[in-house]
Order: structure tokens, then sequence, then C-alpha cells
């Protein structure tokens, strides 16, 4: 799907995912990076058994409190990422829901902020808007952007230390917003989660360029030089190609 990564797969019963299927679908991400499966008919209960399949799963239940509202959704195993208010209306722009989700209209690792960050993501699109009026999910090769970097930029790099909290991505994607700002939404108020920049990727084997729109600072670096370096690469590993 693309000259670097993403590929389609298809032939797969999602009703019956075998020990086999599991190691099939994991060595593809590890190749491509991220597969498109059309066509699934996975209900909220198949999409966690599921997910189940490749790992311990995140209780998303803090988010969604923190967003003033509870889940529409089946299960707290489940983020909804959608524009979809719990009582069926569309989200209204504005809206603190609305403000909060932002974060996720920029380039990002999912769970960046956290300690235990996430290794897999599997997104369910229930029902999707017409081609022409946008929301599409893009994304981005992060192993192909670290092998792309300068020689010089590697070596700078190499040994960064990042802090990143989903304040800054809430920030970042809000500025002047005053219901962003104030201690409360401060980062250095919160608790981040702290990744290497550069690292193995371990099911392929290949470095890969852990950034994101959470990276708020760079350890043992001034927090104003950090963040313009971490915004330099945010945009270098996210550009169009």
């Amino acid at each position: 799907m693309h000259t670097t990564f993403a590929a389609e797969a298809s032939g797969i019963d999602f009703g019956h995912v075998t020990p086999e299927v599991v190691e099939e679908i994991k060595a593809g991400l590890a190749k491509y990076g991220v597969l498109v499966f059309r066509d699934t008919k996975l209900t909220d209960e198949k999409h966690v058994e599921m997910s189940k399949l490749f790992g311990d799963l995140d209780d998303v239940s803090p988010y969604i409190a923190g967003l003033g509202q509870v889940n529409r959704l089946s299960s707290d195993l489940l983020f909804d990422v959608s524009n979809i208010n719990p009582d069926g209306t569309i989200m209204d722009s504005g809206s603190k829901r609305e403000i909060m989700l932002r974060c996720n209209r920029q380039f990002h690792a999912d769970s960046a902020f956290n300690p235990r960050r996430g290794g897999i993501s599997l997104l369910l699109a229930h029902e999707l808007p017409p081609s022409e009026t946008g929301g599409d999910t893009e994304f981005a090769d992060s192993r192909q952007a670290y092998e792309d970097l300068s020689q010089e930029t590697k070596e700078r790099i190499a040994d960064y230390v990042v802090n990143n909290s989903q304040f800054q991505c809430r920030r970042s994607a809000n500025p002047g917003n005053p219901m962003v700002e104030g201690p409360a939404f401060d980062p250095l108020n919160n608790r981040m989660g702290k990744h290497r920049l550069v690292q193995i990727h371990e099911p392929s084997g290949r470095t890969n360029l852990y950034i994101a729109a959470h990276a708020h600072n760079v350890e043992g670096m001034p927090v104003e030089q950090g963040q313009r370096e971490l915004l330099d690469l945010l945009a270098f590993a996210g550009r169009k190609e």
C-alpha cells in the first residue's frame, strides 16, 4: 500500500482465529508495520476477544473519566476515538471531549505517555465517512524515518531519553485554549512515560524512531531546546511521501 510499509491482508476468518493465524498476523505486522483487513464483521465482543490473542489489554476507563463522560462502548478494554457521544449524537466542535480528542489528529504512537506503551493497536471502523469529507486515518513508517536520518543526526540522538505526556499532546493540539491551560494540564505536574527515542523494534530487528506528539522533553536537556529538536523529528517522521 506504500513503497516502504503497510499491506492489505485477506483470507482470514475472524470468527475463528487460530494460533497459526495469530503468528501470521504478527509476522505481517513485523514486516509491514500496518495491516489492513476489510469486512471483518467484528463486534465489540469479538474485537476484545481477538485483541486478547496478542497480549494484555489496557483498561481505558481512567482516560474516559478524564473526558468527563461514560464509555458508550460495551467494554472498558475498547477506547472510543469516534465523533459520537454516548447518547448517539454527533460530538459538538469545541466540546470538552472534542477538544481532548484533538490530540489524535496529530502523529502519535499509542500510549507513548504510559510507562508500558502499546505494542499493537487493533483499530475497528464501524462506519466510514464519505471519502470526499476527510477523516482519514493516516500512518507513518517510523522505522524508515530513522533510516532516512542523516548519520550526524543518528549519532546525536542515539542516547536521548524522552518524557512523554498526554497533556503535552492536548496542549499542542489546542494552542492557547484555556481548557488545556493551568497547572492541572502542565505536563511537568503529571506522570510521564519515559522511553528511549532510538530503539530496536524487536519483532523486525530494525531500528525505530519512537517519536510522538506526546513527546515533551529530552532528559538532561533544557526543555525548550529539547522540544525544538523533538518537533523537528516529529515533522520529519510524519512527512508525506
